[in-house]
Formats: C-alpha cells, structure tokens, sequence
C-alpha cells in the first residue's frame, strides 16, 4: 500500500490503495486467522480486489471475496450485464473464478479445484457482443464439498481523527 501511494499518479490509485488497506485492516480485525492470497500485492486492474483464505485444522478451507473500495466510491452497476452478473452479485464471482482459473492465478484455482467447480457459457455472445459470461455447469461439484466462499463489500472511510476506517456489508455466501 505505501509503495502504491508513493508511486501513484492518478488520485485513483490513490483511493484504491486506501480502499485496499482498509479493507485489509476490516478483514484482519473482524476475520482471525485469515490469510491475503489475493491482492494488490499480486494483481492490479479490474475483477476480485481480494482473496482470504482460513484453513481449518482438518484442512478444509473458507474463503472470503473482498471488494475493496476508497471513501466514497460504491458498487458497479450497468444495465447492460446479464441479470445476476453486476459487481459481487454471485454470477459477477463465478465469472471472475473462471478467469483467473483460466489465466493460471494460483487464487483462483485454489477455490476452483477445492469446491469442484465446473464452468459453463451462461451467456454466449451476450447482446451480440463478443463477450460471454460463465456461470457454473450442471455437473459443478460445489454443493458437496466442504469450506465456504463468501464474500463482503469494505468502503474506506477517513475518521474525525483522521485515522483511516471502514464500513462492511454482512457476508454474503456464494458457495
């Protein structure tokens, strides 16, 4: 995060450094024994801002998307996403799950060979676009097996002191 804010240009870097940092100071707090194997010491740009991992004693694993977010800023929304498929809604992680599976991010393919999840074309060419959307197909193992992927929105927010805190929506589970 210092290293974001000392090389940033653009006060959007800025504001996603600090949305990063207190999300990390949310779920370090809230989430003992959680682990970042996703973030912005890894990854920059757009999709999942986060990845936290618990592992149980007997190996099983919980997992917690984060969408980090600056004062101020809110949720993606477009009208022009298929239903289910804005940021964080459930079809929005599935889809992004499925990229990072596909690009080799060691994250990404954690959760997906540990819940057996199987990919499908939800939405071919949506609109007539080039772009399709993934959900998970019919055979998608994720019911049974064991450990949970929940997710949480962070908004940093500047205190009257001037210490940086947040705001946190409830988990929401995915899988």
């Amino acid at each position: 995060v210092c290293h974001s804010l000392r090389t940033a240009y653009m006060s959007t870097r800025i504001t996603e450094a600090v949305g990063e940092a207190a999300a990390a100071m949310y779920v370090l707090e809230n989430h003992p024994g959680y682990q970042m194997t996703w973030g912005a010491h890894v990854h920059a740009g757009t999709g999942i801002d986060q990845i936290w991992q618990y592992t149980h004693v007997n190996g099983i694993r919980d997992y917690l998307i984060v969408e980090a977010k600056g004062p101020g800023a809110t949720l993606l929304f477009s009208p022009f996403l298929p239903t289910g498929y804005n940021q964080m809604d459930s079809g929005w992680v599935i889809n992004h799950l499925y990229s990072m599976s596909q690009n080799g991010h060691a994250a990404g393919q954690d959760i997906v060979a540990r819940k057996g999840l199987v990919f499908a074309v939800a939405h071919p060419n949506y609109n007539g676009g080039s772009k399709s959307y993934y959900g998970l197909h019919h055979s998608s193992a994720h019911a049974t097996r064991p450990g949970r992927v929940s997710g949480i929105v962070v908004t940093a927010q500047w205190r009257a002191d001037g210490s940086l805190g947040y705001n946190a929506t409830a988990p929401v589970r995915y899988l």
